[in-house]
């Protein structure tokens, strides 16, 4: 929706203040209200993740921009007519063109506005991915339903669980790995626990079954963080088969990579494989393909050819996209059933294999654009669990009744943390870092108890300043947390064992990526952080880490790939804030594994549920 209030009161960040301001001095138009609401709006759009908002006048009050306003309809109608006129032609160009800073683009009489270098790469990416669309499906093999069947015998079948029982055969995953056997593209939609991972490495055994060596073979992700989780899953997978062929030995191999690695980054926007040197591959899988923006899935498909590659894209289109605009995964899907171009190359994994719980129920309802019926609980009843219910929201959603929340929530994880972990810290203690380079069972055992903390509980805000954002909430939590698990702390770091922390930046030198998250321990030498990277545990001097923050409470945008037993969700108190959206909602609910507490008046709420960032948007596939 769009929003009225003035220049000077929108939450703008000082760049895009800085742009506003030069693009009004640019076209000479310093005084002119009706083009800096939608300036305003546009920024407002892009970081509700959405390139562009709609100026149809039509009187509907819904655009991407995620703001609402009584005023909305008057800001298209002070505008668009003006612009049609020509008076904003030293900045605004009207597509094809795009030689200014803005195009506004006219379909069927609907009007969406762009800055120029979002509609450039959206432009760009329809047509590689048309091209894909243009090629003709042939089968990889003529006897890919022979290799299909093989993947599911005793012998061969993947193994998950403690007792290593081999996972079914699903017919949605079957007809993903089919789709991609005999298409040039295939888009793999499915939310949390729908077997994904599980497709992608079927997949891969499937090809190299079928002669597709490693080396031909692409697999990447948005982050380092992901990649190396989807490498780690891979292998684990792998060795769980009881009679590996040597084609799956081969593939424990390959090792996933960012898209900017695969594309070889040189330095911003420049690539060693583009549309003139494409990257040499055979069949390329993009894993968590919601989180990449526009610009870059523009860079990486124009750096494919559709004539000698295929191209998998997985991903789930309900969840949070990603940090930078574009929300191109959710516009992959069908917008109107009956002009739905890309249901041949779509398949959707609709079968779930977490506990039917709850929680997964409530994240149906959200994805439908509903939130339940519920009675409100008070603070003390939320956080003691008695009676034990997976999900409630507080009855106070008060400024005023905050500090008492949060004080609830560090007596709620002080009892579980202590239960968990305390004698694990007490045990380290005792230990010097020289232990880690050999670890003995005994410091294995206490590691894994001190580990499996980190991923106990979470506050998940929107918003990282003021009341209601992570870095407020971890000021607060810090010392009530460090006089319960460590004496105080170190009162001069601000450090204290139990503290969980999350990497801010790559950090070659240790190993770590940007969303990596560890737990603080008091070791003979001093504090240090333990993580476990690559399946094993390290532990690295506070000393020697350069970019980190305390993670009691992060944002939802954050905890994306990751999950915790109990889910604090935090909502702003103001119904109209731009990042509210059923995605962001969705998104927080789906990381929660047994319990979800949500701070938020219902009218936030169902105003979150019942907006989503790419209502109104062109699909991709058109």
């Amino acid at each position: 929706m769009l929003s009225s209030q003035p220049f000077s009161k929108q939450a703008l960040h000082p760049v895009d203040r800085m742009i506003i301001h030069d693009l009004l001095v640019l076209g000479g138009y310093e005084e002119n209200d009706p083009l800096v609401d939608v300036l305003v709006n546009l920024f407002a759009a892009l970081e509700a993740g959405s390139v562009s908002i709609d100026l149809t006048p039509t009187g509907n009050s819904e655009n991407p921009a995620g703001l609402p306003s009584a005023n909305n309809s008057a800001i298209v109608d002070r505008f668009l007519p003006q612009c049609q006129k020509g008076a904003y032609d030293a900045i605004v160009a009207w597509a094809p063109d795009i030689d200014k800073p803005l195009v506004l683009v006219e379909r069927d009489k609907n009007y969406r506005l762009y800055f120029q270098k979002y509609y450039y790469h959206e432009s760009r990416l329809k047509r590689h991915l048309k091209a894909f669309t243009r090629e003709p499906a042939e089968p990889l093999v003529t006897n890919a339903e022979q290799f299909i069947q093989q993947l599911y015998r005793p012998e061969r079948a993947l193994r998950k669980g403690p007792e290593k029982s081999p996972l079914d055969r699903d017919t949605h995953q079957v007809a993903a790995i089919r789709q991609v056997m005999r298409s040039p593209l295939t888009i793999i939609s499915g939310g949390p626990g729908t077997g994904k991972t599980t497709v992608m490495v079927n997949l891969l055994r499937c090809l190299a079954d079928c002669g597709v060596t490693p080396d031909r073979i692409l697999v990447t992700a948005p982050t380092g963080r992901a990649a190396r989780r989807m490498t780690e899953t891979l292998k684990q997978l792998l060795l769980s088969i009881s009679k590996p062929t040597p084609q799956e030995i081969a593939l424990q191999a390959v090792s996933g990579q960012t898209v900017h690695a695969a594309l070889g980054y040189r330095h911003p926007g420049q690539f060693r494989y583009t549309s003139i040197n494409p990257l040499p591959k055979d069949v390329v899988i993009v894993d968590e393909a919601s989180m990449v923006d526009v610009i870059l899935m523009s860079q990486f498909i124009s750096a494919l050819d559709p004539t000698t590659t295929r191209l998998a894209l997985l991903g789930d289109p309900d969840q949070l996209p990603a940090v930078a605009a574009g929300s191109i995964f959710a516009r992959l899907m069908p917008f109107d059933q009956d002009t739905d171009r890309g249901a041949a190359y779509r398949v959707v994994l609709d079968k779930g294999y977490r506990s039917g719980s709850e929680l997964s129920r409530l994240g149906r309802e959200i994805r439908r654009g509903l939130f339940p019926d519920h009675q409100p609980e008070t603070v003390e009843a939320a956080f003691s669990n008695k009676p034990f219910k997976p999900w409630c929201r507080l009855a106070s959603a008060d400024l005023r009744q905050w500090p008492a929340a949060l004080k609830a929530w560090a007596r709620f994880y002080q009892t579980a943390f202590h239960q968990a972990s305390r004698r694990a810290l007490n045990h380290l203690r005792q230990k010097s870092i020289t232990a880690f380079s050999r670890p003995d069972e005994s410091l294995l055992e206490n590691a894994a108890k001190l580990w499996a903390s980190a991923t106990m509980a979470r506050i998940l805000t929107l918003v990282r300043k003021g009341p209601w954002g992570c870095e407020d909430i971890n000021d607060f939590l810090k010392p009530l947390l460090a006089n319960s698990l460590d004496q105080g702390g170190h009162p001069a770091t601000g450090l204290y064992a139990g503290m969980p922390i999350m990497i801010t930046r790559n950090d070659s030198e240790n190993g770590l990526y940007n969303g990596d998250v560890g737990i603080v321990m008091a070791l003979k030498e001093g504090y240090y952080a333990l993580f476990q990277p690559t399946g094993r545990y390290v532990a690295i001097s506070m000393g020697h880490l350069t970019a980190w923050e305390p993670a009691m409470a992060i944002t939802v945008h954050k905890s994306q790939g990751s999950e915790y037993k109990q889910v604090f969700l935090v909502l702003p108190d103001d119904p109209a804030h731009r990042l509210l959206s059923r995605e962001m909602v969705y998104t927080a609910v789906t990381r929660a594994q047994k319990r979800l507490v949500i701070w938020g008046d219902a009218k936030t709420l169902h105003q979150a549920v019942s907006h989503k960032v790419t209502e109104g948007v062109d699909p991709l596939l058109d």
